[in-house]
């Protein structure tokens, strides 16, 4: 095969995790249209996982894939969690026809596939215990006032979530809320009621008058609705508050999303008060 590539399927997003390319270009954590692709068709089981010669199988023929690059023979192997969701597509795909005998690798491909999964679980897990270790070693990240956790904390869990980022592709994104005239006790009281409202274990932090919290392993759209919630939520409460979203591109740290998300709320009140 001319190119190998791990990816992340996010709703319509497919991402290139990982990638080794002798022939088509394409830059890791490029993100393209999952929907065009011979992976989507092989996973709603119009394909198979080995084609050694795309243009007899009609589902890839006809795929937008097919005119958009020169793609004549393909392997696809899904990349599932533990408890059976799609997580992405282990890809190979060449620009000539291959023989019959690609079909051989099937089983050791599969093989692979899961010895994959099964790292990057065992990642994922592991940075949920670093999280509740170092949250445990340093009290002073809770703030007295709000009951939230502060910049500082905010800081260290970044590098956690850029670790995600570039391992795997997590989708993510903030939700900026900069309130008007609320004692932190009663910005402590919103966050926990959103908190409840949303997502028992969202992470909510606090910056001055203002709380924010990252929505990881949500796609576009999931994003999209809480936000239409919670702004639902402030307005039934009449809430006087700023709210921002900002989606994180896979090739975008978090900390860009963050720093723009802030500015844009800090805008939004600065033109509120004029």
């Amino acid at each position: 095969m001319s190119l190998w590539m791990i990816t992340r399927v996010s709703g319509e997003e497919w991402t290139i995790l990982d990638i080794v390319d002798d022939f088509y270009e394409v830059p890791a954590f490029s993100v393209h249209n999952w929907s065009v692709s011979f992976s989507y068709r092989m996973v709603l089981g119009l394909g198979p996982k080995i084609a050694p010669n795309c243009h007899e199988v009609p589902a890839y023929r006809n795929a937008p894939a097919y005119e958009m690059a020169r793609i004549s023979a393909y392997v696809g192997i899904p990349l599932e969690t533990s408890d059976g969701q799609l997580f992405g597509i282990l890809t190979g795909i060449n620009p000539e026809p291959m023989g019959d005998e690609l079909h051989d690798h099937l089983s050791e491909l599969e093989f692979h596939a899961n010895e994959l999964m099964c790292d990057l679980e065992s990642e994922r897990l592991a940075a949920i215990q670093d999280t509740e270790l170092r949250y445990l070693a340093n009290p002073q990240w809770l703030q007295a006032g709000t009951g939230l956790l502060s910049m500082d904390a905010w800081r260290s869990d970044l590098l956690e979530f850029e670790k995600a980022r570039l391992s795997q592709a997590e989708p993510n994104g903030i939700v900026f809320l900069r309130f008007e005239d609320e004692t932190d006790e009663n910005i402590g009281a919103i966050a926990k009621r959103i908190r409840i409202m949303l997502d028992e274990d969202l992470t909510i932090y606090s910056s001055e008058d203002a709380i924010f919290f990252p929505l990881p392993n949500r796609i576009r759209n999931r994003q999209q609705a809480v936000v239409r919630e919670l702004k639902t939520f402030l307005n039934r409460n009449k809430i006087s508050a700023t709210c921002v979203h900002r989606y994180r591109e896979p090739n975008t740290p978090l900390g860009e999303v963050f720093e723009k998300a802030r500015h844009q709320a800090e805008m939004a009140s600065i033109r509120k008060a004029a």
